[in-house]
């Protein structure tokens, strides 16, 4: 049976800190005064289901894509920056949405969260970097093409789906279609879906309430679809 604190220590609706920024994004907070590091996770609607018929993949090669440099920051520079104070940081992707998550010491989280706040909005899709992330996927699923579970499982969802469902094709894309989500492909992925909604959610624990103020400066001023549509 839980203690009476231990249940008071578990994440809930009463010690959970919720604050909607300008821009309608929704930032959690809870804080664990145990430890000395602070973790970030949230998401954004990118994920596969937003591809256009033939482009599968190009998601998980744009999320990829996000930690190869930005306007301000090289791949050498913004991974130095991170390993210089023992960070993580990295995103992730599948059928509705591309993931970001990152640890870091407390003290660390201004660095944490602008770092995050650069790759989100700056990022310049290197043609080299992309091309090798590229070249690093036709691999992997050449590879799987000799996986008999992964064939299976391709098989299953194709015969349960249907072709226009967004669920009968892998998030990781084809060999085929990964021929032509080049360069030019993986920059305008952004800019054609909708990256970021009002109904996204960062959460953060643990920290105090500067947090909030940290992620207004971060990401506040980001324009969510709504906005997008009325200006």
């Amino acid at each position: 049976m839980t203690s009476p604190d231990a249940a008071r220590s578990l994440p809930n609706a009463r010690n959970i800190t919720r604050e909607t920024l300008a821009n309608g994004v929704t930032v959690l907070v809870y804080e664990n005064h145990h430890t000395q590091s602070v973790v970030l996770s949230g998401s954004l609607h990118a994920g596969s289901i937003y591809e256009a018929p033939g482009r599968g993949g190009l998601a998980a090669l744009t999320s990829s894509a996000l930690m190869r440099g930005t306007a301000g920051r090289d791949f050498a520079a913004l991974h130095s920056q991170l390993e210089d104070i023992g960070a993580d940081l990295g995103y992730s992707y599948g059928p509705h949405k591309v993931g970001f998550s990152g640890k870091a010491l407390a003290e660390d989280l201004p660095v944490l969260i602008d770092l995050l706040a650069d790759t989100l909005r700056n990022p310049v899709f290197p043609a080299d970097g992309v091309e090798r992330l590229r070249g690093e996927r036709l691999t992997l699923l050449g590879y799987r093409q000799q996986d008999t579970r992964w064939q299976a499982g391709r098989a299953f969802r194709e015969n349960l789906y249907p072709a226009e469902h967004p669920y009968h094709h892998s998030s990781s894309g084809t060999l085929e279609s990964l021929l032509v989500n080049e360069g030019p492909a993986v920059i305008e992925y952004p800019h054609t879906t909708v990256v970021v909604r009002p109904d996204q959610t960062a959460r953060i624990d643990p920290i105090g309430s500067v947090v909030i103020d940290l992620s207004a400066m971060a990401i506040g001023t980001v324009k969510t679809a709504q906005q997008k549509v009325a200006s």
